[in-house]
């Protein structure tokens, strides 16, 4: 089995398991799977959420490397990964993204328990806005303005624009960071479920594309959640001119109550891991994809995180 354990008292079997195929549940781990060397499974320790100290390791190599975090428990969550995926990606270097995936060395520390604010903090490049559980940064924005000008008010809206995808989502900055900018398809295990996805820099969960329909019923219908970000009507008064078409960031504008969540594309609402509830975060189909701001305090090492600014 590609995984180990570093949690004092806790053996294999008490992990259960996220089974790509068979979706998200809590069985143990098989004496044959345990044992079984070269089986791939994503797992995390039983208590919830996401507790105790773990290392998952992919399948996929880049370069001779496979995909490993750790997350470990102790007064904050702190995650140390490589940022490699545990899944295939696209070919990288393409036509729209010429950088090649690397390795990197990732150590990050949230808050166990959040508080949020009064008010939200936005934030541009070079920024992330979170971490998945598996150790891949997730980054809404592209280091990509109008004529390449960065002063001009106008920047490209990532996923709008042809910059070297792959069907993740995803796409490599210049120093090897993968990275997601959308619903990072090849984590979802689950039909039609809330999952959790991962953790926002100021420590709040993030989870996706689904949600209860009333967020504080784990009894009512799952349901794709959808921001309340709208595309603006009419023509752009200056820089780029024409239609507000979804090409630039400042395309479309926050209205409240057109959708499920909040100007920070999250709510608060019960989950598995948080059955009494939280607030959380959720990455959405729809734009603006995932947070682009914050309610709680950025954490310090979280801080300008993934490298360079991205692309």
């Amino acid at each position: 089995m590609k995984v180990q354990s570093s949690e004092d008292g806790v053996e294999w079997l008490d992990f259960g398991i996220i089974d790509p195929l068979s979706g998200f549940n809590h069985q143990r781990l098989s004496e044959l799977e345990a044992n079984t060397p070269n089986l791939f499974r994503l797992i995390y320790p039983k208590i919830s959420p996401y507790a105790g100290a773990y290392e998952m390791i992919g399948a996929v190599e880049f370069d001779g490397e496979v995909g490993a975090a750790q997350v470990t428990l102790s007064g904050e969550r702190e995650i140390a990964s490589n940022g490699l995926p545990n899944h295939a990606t696209g070919v990288f270097p393409n036509a729209g993204n010429p950088n090649r995936i690397s390795s990197q060395d990732f150590n990050f520390s949230f808050p166990l328990f959040p508080s949020k604010n009064s008010s939200p903090t936005y934030y541009n490049v070079p920024q992330a806005f979170g971490i998945t559980r598996e150790g891949v940064i997730l980054d809404p924005f592209a280091n990509e303005y109008y004529q390449n000008n960065r002063q001009s008010g106008w920047q490209l809206a990532a996923l709008a624009n042809d910059l070297g995808f792959d069907d993740a989502s995803a796409h490599v900055q210049p120093d090897g960071t993968y990275h997601y900018h959308g619903v990072p398809k090849d984590l979802i295990t689950t039909d039609r479920s809330p999952e959790l996805i991962g953790f926002a820099g100021d420590g709040f969960p993030i989870y996706g594309p689904f949600g209860y329909s009333d967020p504080l019923d784990s009894a009512s219908e799952v349901v794709e959640l959808a921001p309340s970000w709208q595309l603006r009507s009419g023509v752009r008064s200056g820089g780029p001119g024409g239609f507000y078409d979804g090409t630039y960031v400042e395309d479309y504008e926050f209205i409240q109550g057109s959708g499920d969540l909040d100007e920070c594309n999250g709510r608060f609402g019960v989950t598995h891991e948080y059955p009494s509830g939280t607030y959380y975060y959720v990455i959405t189909n729809e734009w603006p994809y995932m947070g682009r701001c914050f309610w709680g305090d950025i954490a310090e090492s979280f801080e300008r995180s993934g490298g360079p600014p991205p692309r």
